[in-house]
Parts: structure tokens; sequence; C-alpha cells
């Protein structure tokens, strides 16, 4: 698949990229390392009042001295004056700091073999020197915190160790050097016991410390980092160092600094050897730094390719948060070979300002335009809203459900740019959840001008409090069926299905697990141009009924333990049929999917906590009919089987969304909390409504005989009476249950 082809624009905040940055919207859209012509190493760069400045080693008679260079875009850079000329030879890895005080600029230098601070007017220099600080010392940089502190970080020889220094002032020491890092790491000992080169950035209250490793003569020169709570340390080294190396054809990668575009993304503008030969020939490149959900920060570098240059030539974009990457880390058991082009999700932090509803899923048209349910919120004059269960102090439990209630609205979304689309609301539809609490969109697919909009339930109400926990829909239910509009959303014709009768014959009642739960599309482009094989196919998530990891909530519309691959071929007339889909039951021995046009029952979907097996290693076709499920001798009964009145316990179980209200009631639950949740089998909570149910019937007919808790029946049911539970004992047994 051409990653340039997928919609980049259907996201108004995440992007979906093929590498862990994106293309800039400056002129210079592209750029290839190496940058600088000459030998050029220990580059450090500023920005100050829109241009970039760079400072590096060498091209002064050798290394006698330290000229600048500047650039608008981090890519095309030209030479300045000679700014720091001391005489003196081996000037090596200036650093330069703007003091926003005194608006001077400092250049801290190294100077054979020590370290010192020289200052200027301006960026451009003449810098004269000011103080020494360390003989026997390289590789200084200043580092300035959010409460204005500074610390100047070097490296102390002989032992390479990088050290730091208070300062009291940007020329002035206070308190004891301390060593943070020295060589340990097998990877900073491959060609030479070296640490050096430090440069500190902060991110998100964290300290991160970049710096190099081995011999920087050599190939094996290579880039890490440690992370660290406060700037004086102690540091942690990252458990996957070296974040650069060599590779194929690049060598010796390292001794740079890190700096931000205009869309907040961090660079690193570092040297690399021109050959693999222990020799100083070195040049000036650049490449991505970026973090990725975890805080952990990656890195690559690049030589001779064209790469997507940084965003710069403008202000700064407003953004909520500094861009980040959401790393795609499938489990060792998928039973896919990880993309090597999409590596994950880029979350930018800018945004759109449609401050309107939610639950977008764009399907890209053939017309060009995309084409997206949403509902709970507001678009232009429609309001839509997925709760069907209303508050009504003379109900069972404080709750109704109100039919004809909730809705799930349609729109068209135009324009290339995400930040900017105009959204065109195409009306609501009413999608009764009933017998669930909430009706929600899920699997949106335009397809030959055919809008297919799936829709699934869930339950028991949109906050749930158990205990002291309150759950946001905490039961998933199932994939009702599928509308389809022939028009592009004007028109629709209702799916035969319903949410007591769905497509697909699961039950979300109670808690009872569903395997295909909220379904989605799998993007293949404009019109499914890129679609293997002509079909669709959809990703949903579910949970076994043996949970190997017990709670409550176990599949929610954010929790489950499957991952689940169907596929349909999409038409009017395949869309609502069971018998037309298809489910992934792993590979087979040829590493390969097969269907078997004569199943013999439908197999569960291959599981992601445990290989599957390779009896089921194939596609099945789906049954007709969905059988009641038993468990451990309990029936689940399907949902058409519940009347979803609950206006009477002994008659039937509550109705969605009159749970927990109902449980509040009781004052079962003013005491600390069932743990229900943490059960490992999941009628649990069959075993609570039941208790509830006695103690409601003996609160109000006391002189009857309760039914046994565990053992309920129909009204008139014979069973002996125990003896009245207490509120310990009844958390007790559902405990132990």
């Amino acid at each position: 698949m051409n990653p340039a082809s997928l919609p980049r624009r259907i996201l108004p905040v995440l992007w979906i990229v093929a590498l862990p940055w994106l293309p800039a919207a400056a002129a210079t859209s592209t750029y290839q390392n190496p940058l600088l012509p000459g030998n050029l190493a220990d580059p450090a760069v500023i920005r100050h009042d829109g241009m970039y400045y760079l400072y590096a080693t060498g091209e002064v008679d050798g290394d006698n001295g330290t000229r600048v260079y500047t650039s608008t875009n981090l890519v095309d850079w030209q030479p300045g004056p000679v700014v720091f000329r001391p005489g003196q030879p081996h000037v090596w890895a200036p650093d330069v700091w703007r003091d926003p005080s005194s608006g001077r600029f400092f250049l801290y230098y190294t100077v054979n073999q020590t370290v010192g601070v020289a200052t200027a007017d301006g960026p451009l220099g003449p810098f004269q020197m000011v103080r020494k600080f360390f003989d026997r010392a390289i590789d200084a940089h200043l580092f300035r915190d959010d409460d204005g502190r500074l610390f100047l970080y070097y490296v102390q020889l002989p032992g390479f160790r990088i050290s730091v220094q208070p300062l009291a002032s940007p020329t002035e020491p206070t308190g004891e050097p301390r060593v943070l890092l020295q060589p340990e790491s097998a990877w900073e000992k491959r060609a030479g016991h070296v640490t050096e080169g430090p440069w500190l950035l902060k991110r998100q209250g964290r300290y991160y410390l970049i710096y190099s490793g081995s011999g920087a003569d050599t190939p094996d020169y290579a880039v890490g980092y440690a992370t660290a709570e406060s700037p004086l340390g102690p540091f942690t080294r990252a458990p996957h160092n070296p974040i650069v190396h060599r590779s194929d054809g690049l060598f010796g990668p390292g001794h740079g600094c890190a700096v931000q575009d205009d869309e907040g993304r961090w660079w690193h503008v570092y040297h690399q050897k021109r050959h693999d030969r222990v020799e100083w020939n070195r040049f000036i490149a650049i490449d991505p730094l970026w973090f990725d959900q975890y805080g952990r920060l990656h890195s690559r570098a690049s030589r001779g390719t064209p790469q997507p240059a940084p965003a710069t030539g403008g202000s700064a974009a407003p953004r909520e948060f500094d861009p980040f990457v959401w790393i795609s880390e499938p489990p060792d058991d998928c039973p896919f070979e990880p993309s090597d082009a999409l590596k994950g999700l880029e979350f930018t932090g800018r945004h759109s300002d449609h401050r309107v509803a939610d639950t977008w899923y764009p399907s890209w048209a053939a017309d060009g335009n995309l084409y997206s349910p949403w509902t709970d919120g507001p678009l232009h004059n429609d309001h839509s809203v997925s709760d069907a269960v209303e508050l009504d102090p003379e109900s069972f439990g404080g709750f109704r459900i109100v039919r004809g209630k909730a809705t799930t609205g349609q729109a068209v979304m135009r324009g290339d740019d995400p930040r900017r689309l105009t959204l065109e609301s195409l009306g609501k539809v009413q999608a009764d959840p009933h017998p669930y609490g909430g009706r929600y969109p899920c699997g949106s697919l335009v397809y030959r001008g055919i809008w297919y909009y799936g829709t699934y339930c869930l339950s028991p109400s949109g906050q749930t409090r158990f205990g002291d926990t309150v759950y946001n829909w905490p039961w998933l239910g199932p994939l009702v069926g599928f509308r389809l509009s022939r028009d592009l959303g004007r028109t629709w014709e209702e799916t035969p299905h319903t949410p007591a009768a769905p497509l697909l014959g699961e039950s979300g009642m109670w808690g009872h697990p569903v395997k295909i739960g909220a379904p989605h599309f799998v993007d293949f482009g404009r019109d499914m141009e890129h679609s293997p094989d002509g079909k669709a196919y959809l990703v949903a998530t579910g949970a076994a009924l043996d949970d190997p990891q017990p709670r409550f909530a176990n599949l929610s519309w954010i929790t489950g333990d499957q991952v689940h691959l169907l596929r349909v071929t999409p038409t009017p007339e395949t869309i609502n049929d069971p018998r037309a889909y298809e489910f992934f039951a792993g590979l087979d021995r040829r590493r390969s999917a097969a269907v078997d046009p004569h199943p013999r029952r439908q197999p569960a979907p291959a599981r992601m906590e445990q290989p599957p097996r390779l009896r089921d290693r194939h596609l099945r076709r789906a049954p007709q009919e969905v059988p009641a499920v038993r468990h451990r001798r309990r029936e689940y009964l399907r949902p058409d089987e519940y009347d979803g009145a609950g206006s009477r316990l002994a008659h039937g179980p509550v109705a969605a969304g009159h749970l927990p209200a109902a449980l509040r009631r009781t004052g079962l639950l003013r005491e600390p909390p069932f743990e229900v949740h943490r059960s490992r089998r999941p009628h649990c909570l069959a075993v609570l409504l039941r208790q509830l149910r006695s103690e409601l019937e003996q609160r109000n007919h006391p002189g009857q005989p309760a039914r046994h808790p565990l053992r309920p029946g129909p009204p008139g049911d014979p069973a002996p009476a125990p003896e009245a539970l207490k509120p310990g004992a009844q958390r007790d047994q559902v405990k132990s249950c």
C-alpha cells in the first residue's frame, strides 16, 4: 500500500503516519544528509528572531576557531563569519546560549581540553573570552531550567565522566560539580570507553540527558540517553540504548543537539562519519527525535535519501501539547507480521475547532468527500444523544428507558486540511437500544455509492457506579446490524436486525462478553481502492468467558481481551446476512488464511493472548442460528429472551439502566463495595441480582417466605426459605462465587 495515497485528512487530532513524523508545510519539503559541505562535527543550534544559528567544530584553519552558519528552515545553511578565535588550537564543541534577562549571548567552549565561557552582544559574535571553568574537560553545554536555575554539563577527563556544575550566573559556578554518567554499558565501551557530548532537554517534568558513547573517530560511535527527575540526577540509562547507531552505509552518528520546529517536533542535529575507517572526517546531519506514549525517546539516522523536512518558515502553531507517537505494539503471538511502513499514530497536539459531537468514523467516498456517523452532541441545528435512559423517580430504580430518545447522526466532511474541514449535517436517525441503555455508531463504510452504517449497544447507563468506582458504559453490547443509504446519507433503509435480535446473535446483557464488539472497517482508502480482494474487513474487540484477567467491565467500549477480524463482500444483500461473513481463525501451515466452504461450527476468532490451535487456523462461515450459550451449568439467554420491562424482579431481570439505582436503593452498596469485578466467574453479577431480589421481596412482603437467593424460580416457587441474610454474609457469598 502506498502511504501517500491514504486519506491523511480524516483525523483532526491524530495523523496516521508511515514514519514517526509528518511532512512540513514549508517551501523546503524534503532534505538529504549531509546538510553542509566540509569536515564539521559537534553541532549546536539555537533559534533567535526567526533565524537558526549553527556552531560546530572544524573548518576554521582546521579546528582553530568557530564559524556560525545560518538557516531559516534547519535544512539550507549559509556560512557566516568566524565568531570565536581564541588563538589556541583544538577549539571544539561550541554551545551558545542567550540569557533572557540580559539579552547577551554566551559561548561555552572547549579549547585544548579546557572548558570556559565567552560572551557577545549577538549570535554573530565576535565572542570574547570571560573565564575558564575546568581543566582536563571537554564538551560543555548550558541548560536553564523552568525556575531559572542554570546548570553546566561537561565531560571530565580522564575517564570521560559526564558531570554537572550548578551556576549562580552564566559565568559564576556555585556548589560542587557532580558526576552523572561514566562508561558502563557495552555500546559505550565498544571502541574505547567513552561517554561524552551531553545535551539536556526537559519534557513533562522529566529530564532527558542525550549523550554519545564509544570512540568518536570510529564507526561504532552512537547516541543514547538517560532520564532523571532532577537536573542533578541521578540519571538512569534507557534500556533501548543506543537510539542512534551505525547501519548499512552509515557510520559513527553522534554528538549533537535537540531543537524544535514550528510544529513542536524535536530534531536531532548531529554529525556522522564519512567512512568506516578510524579517522576524523565527519559531516553535519539532521534527523527526527520523537517520544512515544511511554515517554521513551527515539531517533534514527539517514544518509543520502530524501526525508520529510522540519516544519519551519512561520510562527509556531498553537498546540495543546508537544507531539508524540503512539507506537504500534502488536503482541508477540499476533498472526500477522508487523508493518514495515506504518509504525504508529502521531498525536500532533494541534486540533480543529469543531466544537460539535463525537464518535466520528469517516469513510473516504469516490466523490472525494468523507462521510461519517456522529452522536452525543450538536451539529448545526441537529442534536443527537446515544443514551436512552432517563431519570424517573416513579420508576423502579429511579430510571426508565425512553423509546425514541436515542439517535445517531450522519454528516459529510469536505476539505483537504484536517483543521479546516467543512462539516454538513445530513440529519439523524432514531436508534432504539432497547433492551440496552444506549446505542452508538460503529463500522461505517462508503463503497460504490452506498453507505453502510453500523451501530452497537451499551449498558447499563452512561455513568454507572459500583462501589467507589464510576464506570462509563461498562457493558459492551452486540453489533446490531447495518442500515444503508443509496444517496449518501439523505435517506436510509433500516437494518432488519434489532438490539434484541442482532446480526450475529450475540448478547451483552448482564456483562455477558461479546466477541464482535464495536467493529470498525479497515481503511482501504478512497472507495476501498486498496482492498486486497474486494472485500471489506472489520476489526472488533472481544472477551473470553473465562477471562484470564477477571475484572468488572472486562468488555466495554474501551476494554477487551481479544482482537477479532472478519470480512464480507459489501452489498445491500450481504451486509446484514450473517451467512456472508467470514471469521479469521488463524493461519494454516503455509501461513495463509483459507476458506472452509462447509463449516461445521462457528469458531471463536483468533485470540491474542494465546496462539490458536492448528485445527482452527482457517476461515469459517458463521451459522444462521446462534444457540444459547451454556457455561458451567448456567444458561445465558439471548437478548430476545429478555422483555426488558423489569417492573417486577420476581418475573425477570432488572431492566437495563435500572441496575445502578436499584443497587443503591437497597443499601447493599453503602458498605464497602462487592468485589464482583474481581471474581473469576462471569455469573457473579447474576448471584448479586438474585440476592437483591430476595432482599427486596423480604422488605416488600415481610410476612412471606423469601425464595433461595441462589436458586430463584418463577412466582410461587416452593423453594425453602433460608435464614435472613445479613449484609456481611451477602458480601461474603458474592466474594466467594
